[in-house]
C-alpha cells in the first residue's frame, strides 16, 4: 500500500510540474498548399512514467548518467532510494528504484 501511495504521489509531482511548464495549445493551424487551414492535434505518448528497477542506486544513476550525458536526481525516502531523470519539458517521466520488490530481472 505505501509504494502505490508513494508512486501515485511521484507521478502527480511530476506531471503537475510538467502540465505548469507547458503553455502550448491542443490545437494549431497549419497552412496547407491549398491554402486551407487544418488543425491538428500534437501527438501524444501513452507511457507518462516508468521505473527502472535497481539494486545498487548509486552504480544505477551513475551508470545511466554516462549514457544519456544527464544529471540524475537522487532522493531517499524510508525503506527507498530513487533517481529521478530529468522531467521539465518531458511527456514521460523516468525514475530508478531501489526499494523491496524492485529487482532487475530479463522478464520485466
Amino acid at each position: 500500500m505505501k509504494r502505490i501511495i508513494l508512486n501515485a504521489t511521484i507521478i502527480l509531482a511530476l506531471n503537475f510540474t510538467a502540465c505548469n511548464n507547458q503553455n502550448k495549445p491542443e490545437l494549431e493551424g497549419h497552412k496547407v498548399d491549398s491554402g486551407k487551414e487544418q488543425m491538428t492535434n500534437e501527438i501524444q505518448s501513452y507511457i507518462s512514467i516508468f521505473e527502472i528497477p535497481a539494486t545498487d542506486i548509486s552504480r544505477a544513476i551513475n551508470f545511466y548518467q554516462a549514457i544519456l550525458g544527464i544529471n540524475i536526481e537522487k532522493m531517499e525516502m524510508p525503506g527507498m532510494e530513487m533517481g529521478i531523470l530529468p522531467y521539465e519539458n518531458q511527456a514521460v517521466h523516468g525514475v530508478i528504484m531501489k526499494g523491496e520488490g524492485y529487482q532487475p530481472s530479463g522478464n520485466s
